[in-house]
Formats: structure tokens, C-alpha cells, sequence
């Protein structure tokens, strides 16, 4: 756990060897459990340099960094189907229930607007599913996938509901 003052930002190109560094570290801690052939594929298709060099390119993302400029953290913003979509929040294992997550969850959000946010989730994911639910998040539907474990979709209203009296 980080001792010193973390900083949540924009990222930038500089970026991209801390973001890998950090999904090498997250990736097999969080999927290896559920899913060996999953983590290993996630590392091989989204973790490389440059995978992560073009996706910083193409979508908004955040950085937690500690004081010295390790990437402890990220997020991004992407858009599925005309609408808001997170692909990634990650964070150290040593950061996790520091409030971290939270804090990329709000940069994300706030970008996102009024619109709802979905994302996916690796189903048996438990501390995932924790997390989004302990922030509104509610499941909507789940993706069969055949070789890995099935994908769990949520999402989070960002509009006011209205009344309809």
C-alpha cells in the first residue's frame, strides 16, 4: 500500500509502460483464479505495449500514480452501441479497498455525463461484482463465451428517474 499521496489523471503517452507493467501484475491476480486460458489471453491480446499504446490513443483513460510515478490504477471510456462503455478499471492488487477504484470510477463517470455507463465483467468475479453493485451498478445480462467463462454485463442509471404521477 501506497504511503505517500496518490495522484488520479488523465493519461498520456508516457504512460504506456506503467499501464502494461500494471496489467501484468493485475491481470493473472485477478483471472488466473477463475480462468488460466483467460488471464493468458487478456494478457496476450490487451496488455502489450503496443495494444496499450493505440488504445491510449483512441480512448480517454485515467492514472492513478504514487509519488514516483508508478501507475498504480487505470480506467478508460470507450462507447458500445452509440452509448458509454468502460472497458477497463484496474488497480494494484496492494491498492485494493483504498478507495482507488472509486476515485477512477468517478473520473470516468464524470466524462461519461448523464448518459448510464455499462461495462463487463468476468462472471465469478466476486470482487468485482462487490465493488460495481456497492456503486449502483445492476446486472443486465450475461455473455456466453465458449472457451473462457461468461462475460456478466451491468450498467448504472445517470438520469434522474422520472415520476410518472
Amino acid at each position: 500500500m501506497v504511503t505517500g499521496s496518490v495522484r488520479v489523471r488523465p493519461a498520456d503517452p508516457a504512460d504506456v509502460r506503467g499501464v502494461v507493467a500494471l496489467g501484468r501484475a493485475v491481470v493473472p491476480a485477478t483471472y488466473e483464479p477463475l480462468s488460466p486460458a483467460y488471464a493468458r489471453w487478456c494478457l496476450d491480446r490487451w496488455w502489450s505495449e503496443t495494444e496499450v499504446a493505440g488504445a491510449l490513443e483512441r480512448l480517454p483513460h485515467w492514472v492513478a500514480t504514487d509519488d514516483a510515478g508508478r501507475v498504480l490504477g487505470v480506467a478508460n471510456l470507450g462507447e458500445l452501441d452509440g452509448g458509454p462503455v468502460m472497458w477497463k478499471l484496474y488497480v494494484d492488487p496492494g491498492e485494493h479497498r483504498t478507495g482507488l477504484g472509486s476515485r477512477l470510477l468517478a473520473e470516468v463517470l464524470h466524462a461519461a455525463g448523464d448518459t448510464p455507463l455499462v461495462l463487463e465483467r468476468l462472471s465469478g468475479n466476486q470482487r468485482a461484482a462487490m465493488f460495481y453493485a456497492t456503486h449502483g451498478f445492476v446486472e443486465t445480462h450475461r455473455t456466453v463465451a465458449e472457451a473462457f467463462p461468461d462475460l456478466t454485463w451491468v450498467w448504472m442509471r445517470r438520469t434522474p428517474e422520472v415520476d410518472p404521477s
